[in-house]
C-alpha cells in the first residue's frame, strides 16, 4: 500500500514538473514572438527610411509639395498599412496653397482602382494629405531601368485590404502584365473625363505602379493615376510637362492634351524607350514661343519608323500602329496654308495654333483614334 502511494506521488511531482516546464517553454516563446514583432516593426520603420539611396523618406517632389512615406495609421484604417503623406511647400503663395487644396477634393471625388486614392486632410506646419502608398515607383523609372524596384512594408489597396507585402527586390512585367497596365491607364484616363475633368498632366512620371503580392490578384502589376495639381474642367491657358503636350494645346489645355500625353506614355511604355517625347521635345523653341516644323516634320517621319519596329520586335499589330499614328499626328504643310497659319523661317508661333478650326479637327481625329485604342485593350 505504501509502495503504491510513494509511486503515485512520485508520478505527480513529474507531472507537476512537466507541467511548469512547459509553462516556462510557453512564456519563452511567447517572449520571443513579442520581441520578433517589436524587431520586425522597427525593421519595417527603417526600411521605410532607407528606401530612397539618401536614407530619406521622400519618394517624390511636386511643383507645389513633396510626398513622404508616412507609417503612421490614419484614423478608421488598419495600423499594419502604410501611406503616402503629401506636404505642401512653405513658401507658397496663397493662389498655390489654393491649388494644393483642389487637388485633394478633385481626388475625394475620385473612385476609381486606377487613380490614387486619398483619406484625409490635415495642417500641421503647412498643409498637407495622405495618399495611399504605392510600392512599385512610377512608369518612368520601370521605362528607365526596366524593372520596377519593389519596396517591403505594408500597403493599403484600393480597396482598404492591409497586407504585407512580400519579397521585394525587383520585378519585371511579362506580355500579359503590360496588357493590364495599358488597359488600366485607359480606363483611369476614362473615368476622369467622365467626370468632366481634364488631368493636364499625363505622363509616366504620374502613373504609380502598386505591386500586389496577394494570390487573389490575377496581375500583380497595378497602375494608378497620380498627380491632380493641374486638374481643370477647361483650360484658359497652358499647363502641363511640354514633352507630352500636343501643339494644338500649347497655348490653352484642351482634352486632347490627355489624349496625346496618353497616347505617347503607352508607345514609351510598349518601347520602352523616352526618346520619343524628348525629340519632340526638341521641336520646341527654348523660348518658349515658336515650333520648328522642320524638326516636327521630321519626328513625325521618325515616329512611323518607330511604329514599324515596335511592330516587328513588339508584336504591335497593324490596328494598335494606325491608333498611335493618328494619335500623334502632326501637321502637313498643306493642312496648315488650310487655316491660314504661316510658316516663317521654318517656324511657326505657339499662337497661331489657338485656333478654334484648328482644334476642332484634331481633336476629332485623336478623340476616334483614343476610342479605339480603348477598343482594342478593352478598356471602353
Amino acid at each position: 500500500m505504501s509502495k503504491r502511494i510513494r509511486s503515485k506521488r512520485f508520478k505527480s511531482k513529474k507531472a507537476k514538473s512537466k507541467n511548469a516546464k512547459s509553462k516556462r517553454d510557453y512564456k519563452k516563446t511567447m517572449n520571443k514572438k513579442s520581441m520578433n514583432k517589436k524587431s520586425m516593426n522597427r525593421r519595417r520603420k527603417n526600411k521605410i527610411k532607407k528606401i530612397n539611396k539618401g536614407g530619406s523618406s521622400v519618394i517624390g517632389q511636386g511643383a507645389y509639395g513633396t510626398v513622404e512615406l508616412d507609417a503612421q495609421s490614419v484614423s478608421g484604417y488598419s495600423r499594419k498599412a502604410c501611406f503616402a503623406r503629401k506636404i505642401a511647400k512653405r513658401d507658397l503663395t496663397p493662389d498655390e496653397n489654393g491649388a494644393f487644396a483642389r487637388e485633394f477634393k478633385i481626388l475625394k471625388r475620385m473612385d476609381h482602382p486606377n487613380i490614387v486614392k486619398v483619406f484625409r486632410m490635415g495642417e500641421g506646419e503647412g498643409l498637407y494629405f495622405y495618399l495611399e502608398f504605392c510600392n512599385a515607383g512610377d512608369l518612368s523609372h520601370y521605362i528607365k531601368n526596366g524593372q520596377a524596384q519593389v519596396n517591403d512594408g505594408c500597403l493599403e489597396d484600393s480597396n482598404g485590404f492591409a497586407g504585407e507585402i512580400i519579397g521585394g527586390g525587383y520585378k519585371t512585367m511579362d506580355t500579359d502584365q503590360k496588357f493590364f497596365v495599358i488597359q488600366g491607364i485607359l480606363k483611369g484616363l476614362k473615368y476622369i473625363h467622365a467626370n468632366e475633368y481634364i488631368h493636364c498632366d499625363i505622363k509616366p512620371g504620374n502613373i504609380l505602379l502598386t505591386y500586389n503580392s496577394d494570390r487573389r490578384h490575377n496581375y500583380k502589376f497595378t497602375p494608378k493615376i497620380a498627380d491632380f495639381g493641374l486638374a481643370a474642367r477647361s483650360g484658359d491657358k497652358k499647363a502641363g510637362t511640354n514633352r507630352y503636350i500636343p501643339f494644338e494645346c500649347l497655348v490653352h489645355t484642351r482634352t486632347t492634351q490627355d489624349f496625346w500625353g496618353c497616347g505617347m506614355t503607352i508607345l514609351e511604355f510598349i518601347t520602352m524607350n523616352q526618346d520619343i517625347s524628348w525629340k519632340y521635345y526638341l521641336c520646341l523653341s527654348t523660348n518658349r514661343k515658336h515650333i520648328d516644323f522642320g524638326k516636327l516634320t521630321q519626328w513625325g517621319a521618325d515616329l512611323l519608323t518607330t511604329l514599324a519596329d515596335a511592330g516587328r520586335v513588339h508584336d504591335l499589330g497593324r490596328d494598335l500602329r494606325n491608333c498611335f499614328a493618328q494619335l500623334l499626328l502632326i501637321p502637313t504643310s498643306t493642312e496648315l496654308a488650310n487655316y491660314d497659319i504661316t510658316i516663317n523661317g521654318g517656324k511657326i508661333k505657339w499662337d497661331e495654333f489657338d485656333n478654334t478650326n484648328v482644334y476642332g479637327y484634331y481633336a476629332d481625329i485623336r478623340y476616334e483614334a483614343y476610342d479605339e485604342l480603348c477598343r482594342l485593350y478593352d478598356a471602353r
